[in-house]
């Protein structure tokens, strides 16, 4: 990752692909148990949204072929949660975070993913989506955390959380 912030095109393919496949092995259909609730910090889908901004023109078109025959291996999600933060927010967070290599990423490089993230959930019709703006969120407040609990448990009642990847269905471009 330290060599693709710092603009090495020709190692964002490697990059990608390693993420790419480690998700697949993730959440995978088939090894994933049938009955249980599985929790991510992502949607597989999300793939897209960074190869898009990282990958030469090129490296893109054969990603979306390893992407299309990978995706099809993936569980689709029964709930998302989206959270809603300025990028300005979240440019502030990730120099706090403090790893080196990611503090020369540029607010403009976080519009484009945000504006991916809303281009993508704009049309999501795979499962709901609650959306979140993280200044409304207060974790001491019993009766907000209730609320989302319910909301929560509201779709995922009864959902199976292992479907098959043929009902999955995208493109790439």
């Amino acid at each position: 990752m330290p060599d693709v912030y710092a603009g090495k095109k020709e190692l964002a393919l490697d990059s990608q692909l390693y993420f790419l496949t480690s998700r697949v092995e993730q959440l995978n259909y088939n090894t994933l148990k049938k009955g249980q609730i599985y929790i991510s910090d992502y949607i597989f889908d999300k793939e897209l949204i960074y190869s898009r901004e990282t990958l030469t023109p090129e490296q893109l078109a054969l990603y979306g072929k390893i992407y299309q025959s990978s995706n099809r291996k993936v569980t689709l999600p029964v709930l998302v949660i989206y959270l809603v933060d300025s990028t300005q927010n979240c440019l502030e967070r990730i120099h706090r975070r403090n790893r080196p290599y990611e503090q020369k990423i540029e607010q403009s490089f976080l519009e484009k993913l945000d504006a991916g993230y809303e281009q993508l959930l704009k049309h999501w019709k795979i499962c709901p989506v609650i959306r979140k703006q993280t200044s409304e969120l207060d974790y001491t407040d019993d009766a907000n955390i209730d609320h989302l609990t319910n909301q929560i448990k509201c779709y995922t009642v009864g959902q199976s959380v292992i479907a098959s990847g043929a009902q999955r269905s995208r493109e790439i471009y």
